[in-house]
């Protein structure tokens, strides 16, 4: 039996049509997998504006997929997929991925919690991993440093006590030691100089260097009275703190705690715990000082 001309045609328009058909509902669940998404997203708690991505994060690449969206990939990418879900997003955000500047925040802050002192609350760091830390004010737009002049941190660093971020270090000498290390600025935030101090007096406390950087810093606290007085000392658990880095070979922390009884009176009035009853709660002598602990235990 012969075909006529007209039957073949209807019968190649058919086919292309179902093939459209079935091409074009494969692009709409792709799209519908990808659609930007408005109301939902990757967010933050410190989500602000100071972040801009606009290159995929360290060790990810780049990829278009078949509706046009850039997303970046952890694994491979092949015919514009890739072997793993998509990290970020270039373009908008979707339905499988946040876009690249939601995913920064996010990782910043997750990295940065409990790390950063609440007057310095935004994490930043740099592309290799090697320099983070803290700042009170905006990042880069990439998120590797402190908004400020360009030029390497550490050309900075030694404004610390102006500043208005900090250095994580992941060396314990320079954690402890640095006047500009995040740790200290914890420990300084969260320092209370003295238990009872009186309405009218003014208390202040500052870190303090210790063997140029290279011994722990010490909490100083100033106490100022309604007379002008003013007294100092430093507190208790930095006094420990930088002790127990100087301590001879053979002398335990404790071992050192337990003799606190019998050291110089004048050497006791530099721990705030036993300056606070002498000179400011005045429930001290100064013949008892011969023989209060400075540490109980």
């Amino acid at each position: 039996m012969k075909v006529s001309l007209s039957w073949l045609g209807v019968f190649l328009i058919l086919a292309f049509l179902l093939y459209f058909i079935l091409y074009g509902s494969h692009v709409y669940e792709t799209f519908q997998n990808e659609k930007p998404l408005i109301k939902e997203g990757y967010t933050s708690s410190q989500t602000r504006s100071d972040l801009n991505i606009t290159q995929c994060p360290a060790g990810s690449t780049s990829y278009i997929n078949n509706v046009g969206i850039t997303l970046c990939c952890n694994g491979t990418v092949l015919n514009g997929k890739c072997s793993e879900k998509p990290i970020c997003s270039l373009s908008e955000t979707t339905s499988t991925a946040p876009t690249c500047t939601e995913y920064m925040e996010a990782y910043l802050e997750q990295k940065g919690a409990g790390r950063c002192p609440k007057a310095m609350p935004y994490y930043f760091e740099s592309a290799d991993g090697t320099t983070t830390g803290c700042t009170s004010g905006k990042r880069k737009k990439d998120g590797t440093g402190p908004f400020g002049p360009e030029g390497p941190i550490e050309s900075r660093d030694n404004c610390a006590k102006t500043s208005n971020f900090c250095r994580i270090y992941p060396q314990k000498v320079d954690d402890e030691g640095k006047l500009n290390s995040c740790s200290n600025q914890i420990l300084l935030e969260s320092t209370v100089c003295f238990n009872n101090p009186s309405a009218n007096a003014s208390v202040t406390k500052s870190l303090v260097v210790n063997g140029n950087e290279t011994a722990p810093a010490t909490v100083e606290c100033s106490y100022k009275d309604a007379k002008s007085n003013i007294y100092t000392c430093s507190t208790n658990s930095s006094m420990e703190r930088y002790e127990s880095s100087i301590l001879p070979s053979g002398t335990t922390l404790a071992t050192w705690k337990a003799g606190s009884s019998t050291w110089d009176p004048l050497y006791k009035l530099k721990f705030c715990s036993i300056l606070e009853q002498y000179q400011i709660n005045k429930t001290l002598s100064f013949p008892d000082l011969e023989t209060v602990k400075v540490y109980n235990n």
